[in-house]
């Protein structure tokens, strides 16, 4: 019998409990400390929800330059990222290490066009010109990908690709090994995504593709692993990126329903040791419905279902869904104020 982890194991029993003592969660760091970011104070606090919501630790006046920014945050392993606007166009990331209390910070940049991509880079995808060859003047368009490390304060190119005409990139990400760079785009109001092969700092040869159709939606598009994991209305898809192949896909495509809307928003999914996690959040005859859907990776078989209350979802997905260390519980970051924890016994 395959391995699962804990709250995977078919039989197992479990209770619920809903924490809703927290205002501003951002995310959840080393699976149970509660991050919370009290904007108007430019105020960061940790909450231990082992420890009964005991207050762990508290950063303040994380943005250095400004008091008055707006704030938006993301955690990624044990790195916070604080996206400080502080102009109509202007950003730049404030940066905390919660593991040593280390504060960095990036470079300016312009709106939309960066990401942060693992604990230590920042990913910016832009467009410039570079001449065709060594004795010409004559300059061409290309998109160009640089990196910023958090650590060493340097920026480093990645790749170029040439852009197609009529197309409008809105995301990029790059694969674990660098390899690969994967990129979304509008394209005659489709989306597009190519998952581009790095040759020589060249990405214009293109692997793979998916088309979501325009009368569906791309809820969100990441990197787990050395997974792509793709969730629109209609489908999630999970791409191997370091083998190239897919390896795991939901769709309603045969039969009478196969326009049916699969994934409202407020859908989300992640894999944790292997297993597919699917919070489900779909409508049916106009009436909102909520499952955490636990599937087998490998063949897309569903291990389990966990029925939640559709009141506790909201139309924006889930902040996080981890694990602890022994995979007996589930912690479901709701919203901004809730936080579920699925005990497995």
């Amino acid at each position: 019998m395959k391995e699962y982890p804990n709250f995977a194991q078919i039989g197992k029993s479990f209770s619920s409990k809903i924490n809703k003592d927290f205002d501003n969660i951002i995310g959840i760091y080393n699976s149970h400390y509660i991050v919370c970011l009290k904007e108007n104070d430019n105020v960061i606090t940790l909450y231990d929800i082992n420890d009964g919501n005991k207050q762990y630790k508290q950063y303040t006046n994380i943005c250095k330059q400004h008091d008055s920014c707006q704030k938006k945050a993301k955690i990624i392993d044990d790195t916070l990222f604080l996206e400080c606007l502080f102009s109509n166009e202007k950003y730049h990331y404030s940066i905390i290490y919660l593991s040593n209390d280390k504060l960095y910070q990036s470079k300016d940049y312009s709106y939309g066009t960066v990401r942060p991509i693992n604990n230590k880079e920042i990913l910016e995808c832009c467009k410039a010109q570079i001449q065709l060859s060594e004795n010409s003047k004559e300059l061409t368009d290309i998109n160009k990908v640089s990196c910023f490390n958090v650590e060493t304060q340097t920026n480093q190119v990645i790749c170029i690709f040439s852009p197609i005409p009529n197309e409008t990139l809105t995301n990029v990400l790059l694969s674990r090994d660098g390899s690969k760079l994967i990129v979304t785009s509008l394209f005659n109001n489709d989306v597009i995504v190519t998952v581009r092969s790095i040759k020589n700092r060249i990405a214009d040869e293109i692997s793979k593709y998916w088309v979501v159709d325009k009368i569906y939606k791309l809820h969100e598009i990441k990197i787990v692993g050395n997974y792509l994991i793709i969730l629109s209305s209609k489908t999630i898809d999970i791409y191997d990126l370091e083998n190239g192949k897919n390896c795991f896909c939901i769709a309603s495509e045969n039969g009478p329903d196969k326009n049916q809307i699969l994934f409202d928003s407020g859908s989300f999914a992640t894999i944790i040791n292997n297993v597919v996690l699917i919070w489900n959040r779909h409508t049916i005859n106009n009436r909102i419905h909520l499952k955490l859907s636990i599937t087998e990776f490998i063949n897309s078989k569903e291990l389990k279902d966990v029925i939640m209350d559709p009141n506790g979802s909201t139309p924006n997905p889930p902040i996080s869904i981890t694990t602890d260390n022994n995979t007996s519980k589930l912690i479901v970051v709701v919203n901004s104020s809730e936080v579920y924890t699925i005990e497995y016994n």
